[in-house]
């Protein structure tokens, strides 16, 4: 026999309480039942209605609101903000230049303070370009203009000074 999914429902607030796969349907902690779904759905996505064959589940496809679009652009955007960053200079990378850098100043090195600059310089014009995008993407009054929001940060690495930790040390000031 195939397993099948089913939702644990109470049957007198018809509130989704969980789910499960099985053979067969199995009587939840009192007062809960089980009701067929597809595995595709997220508990959240679904109600349970009684009719006169017991309870239901339905499926609730609604359609994203414009805030949670907007949401999912700013998610995207924090992702691919940082992934790019990232790709360029790694966490491990970007704390050795901090170091380098505060090392520069207890030690009177401008030369050397002023490459690592040049990072820190850099990823702040990457943080202005994302913020620029956040605020388009907060001002959207509807998808199309929430739509015409694009960005693309290999625009970015024209820019980038690419400094390495070798560059850093040869710096004696």
């Amino acid at each position: 026999m195939a397993k099948r999914w089913f939702a644990l429902v109470n049957p007198e607030t018809l509130q989704i309480q969980g789910a499960y796969e099985s053979e067969i349907p199995r009587n939840g902690t009192e007062p809960l039942v089980s009701a067929p779904i597809h595995p595709s759905l997220a508990l959240n996505s679904i109600e349970a209605v009684k009719t006169s064959q017991g309870i239901t589940i339905v499926a609730q496809k609604a359609l994203p609101t414009l805030s949670d679009l907007k949401q999912a652009a700013l998610t995207r955007l924090d992702d691919e903000t940082r992934d790019y960053v990232l790709s360029r200079y790694s966490m491990e990378r970007q704390t050795s230049l901090i170091a380098f850098a505060t090392f520069a100043i207890a030690q009177n090195m401008p030369n050397r303070l002023a490459k690592v600059g040049e990072v820190m310089a850099w990823i702040e014009s990457v943080l202005t370009y994302h913020y620029t995008h956040v605020q388009a993407i907060e001002a959207a009054t509807t998808e199309e203009e929430l739509s015409a929001v694009q960005w693309d940060f290999n625009t970015m690495t024209a820019s980038d000074p690419d400094v390495w930790l070798a560059h850093v040390i040869a710096i004696t000031d």
